[in-house]
């Protein structure tokens, strides 16, 4: 489907949040069964919206939003744009953006809001990736990975397990009970 961006977009409008949200209330209600008290979410693209989202309940501990794409939540869904997201999010959140993404994921805007209302923040901005990197997605909008501005080197798979290792910092410092 490549250049056909709309298709995409009109297949993506149908998860929102009242079709995402009894998938994550079951998956919560699981680990709840089974003794797990504290849990995170990571999203990459589009699904950086749903952990915005998901994290609007106290039972999640910790989000990783990953190359967000969370304009989707003004674009596609209930209308909630990526400020009232972050205002709306009650839970440890870490933001990993590349040059794609807007400038309010890097340029201090999200993370005054996060601060705004006691939440912990981190934001790290992937200056050498493209969006998509860590899932190595389609690219953006349509474009391939390569097309989009990412490369198959070693600079590449490096950006990814650094992202890779701070989501699992980020889980590492919020989901435990160490003080």
């Amino acid at each position: 489907n490549a250049g056909k961006a709309g298709d995409g977009k009109k297949e993506l409008a149908r998860f929102n949040w009242a079709w995402c949200s009894p998938r994550v209330e079951a998956v919560l209600q699981h680990l709840s069964e089974i003794g797990i008290e504290k849990t995170g979410s990571i999203g990459f693209c589009w699904g950086a919206w749903g952990v915005a989202k998901a994290c609007q309940d106290r039972r999640i501990h910790a989000g990783v939003w990953a190359h967000p794409s969370c304009q989707v939540g003004k674009e596609l869904y209930e209308g909630e744009s990526e400020q009232e997201l972050a205002a709306s999010a009650g839970t440890p959140t870490l933001i990993l953006s590349t040059p794609q993404e807007k400038p309010l994921y890097s340029n201090g805007e999200l993370a005054s809001i996060f601060a705004a209302q006691g939440v912990p923040f981190d934001g790290v901005h992937f200056r050498d990736q493209a969006h998509g990197f860590m899932t190595r997605a389609a690219g953006f909008l349509g474009k391939s990975w390569t097309e989009s501005g990412g490369m198959a080197d070693g600079a590449a798979a490096v950006g990814q397990q650094r992202a890779l290792q701070l989501a699992l910092g980020w889980y590492a410092k919020h989901l435990y009970l160490y003080d």
